[in-house]
C-alpha cells in the first residue's frame, strides 16, 4: 500500500511517483495474468524443471546487466528533470497505458486483430483532426450539400513512418489524378 504521507511532502515527491508507477504497473500486470489465469501454458512440471530454472536465471541476470548499463550509459529522456532533450517526458497514465496495451495487443494492425486498440486509434485520430480545426465524426454536419469530408488519422509508431506515409499519399493522389 502506498504511504500517502509521502505523498504530501515535496521532498519525496519523486519517490512517490516511483511508488505510484510501480502501484499502476503492477496492478496492470496482475489484472492482465488474473484474466488469463484459467489457461495454463507452464505447469509445475516445467517450473521445477532444471532447464526452466537455469533460463530463468539466465534471463535474471541478463535482465540486471541491461538495466545497469542503461542506467549508467542513456540520456534519461524519461526523467522531467531532465530538459536537453526535444520531447517531453512520458507522463505516468502514458506508460503505464502503453504497458497494458502490450500485455494484451502488441499487434494494432486490423480491427480483426485489435477490436479495442483499433477502436481507440480511431478515437484518437478524431480528436487530433478536431485539434487541428478539421471536421471530425463529432462536429455537427454543416447544412450544405454535400457537407464536406469527415476527417481522419491514425497512429504511426514514429515520425518516419509517418512521414514515409504521407509521401506515399502524395504520389498516389499525384498518380490518381493524372489519369
Amino acid at each position: 500500500m502506498i504511504n500517502l504521507s509521502l505523498l504530501r511532502s515535496k521532498s519525496h515527491w519523486l519517490e512517490s511517483g516511483s511508488i505510484l508507477m510501480i502501484r499502476y504497473v503492477s496492478s496492470a500486470i496482475q489484472q492482465t495474468f488474473a484474466e488469463t489465469r484459467h489457461k495454463t501454458f507452464i505447469d509445475e512440471d516445467i517450473i521445477q524443471s532444471a532447464s526452466f530454472i537455469d533460463q530463468v536465471k539466465k534471463l535474471e541476470d541478463y535482465l540486471d546487466l541491461l538495466s545497469q548499463l542503461l542506467a549508467k550509459h542513456c540520456i534519461p529522456f524519461f526523467s522531467p528533470r531532465y530538459n536537453g532533450h526535444m520531447v517531453s517526458d512520458a507522463s505516468m497514465p502514458a506508460i503505464v497505458g502503453y504497458i497494458l496495451g502490450m500485455l494484451w495487443n502488441q499487434n494494432n494492425v486490423t480491427p480483426e486483430a485489435s477490436p479495442i486498440t483499433s477502436h481507440v486509434e480511431y478515437l484518437v485520430g478524431q480528436q487530433i483532426c478536431r485539434l487541428l480545426g478539421y471536421r471530425s465524426l463529432y462536429d455537427p454536419a454543416p447544412l450544405i450539400f454535400p457537407p464536406p469530408p469527415i476527417a481522419w488519422g491514425h497512429i504511426t509508431c514514429d515520425g518516419s513512418v509517418a512521414n514515409l506515409e504521407s509521401v506515399w499519399y502524395v504520389v498516389c493522389f499525384c498518380i490518381l489524378s493524372c489519369n
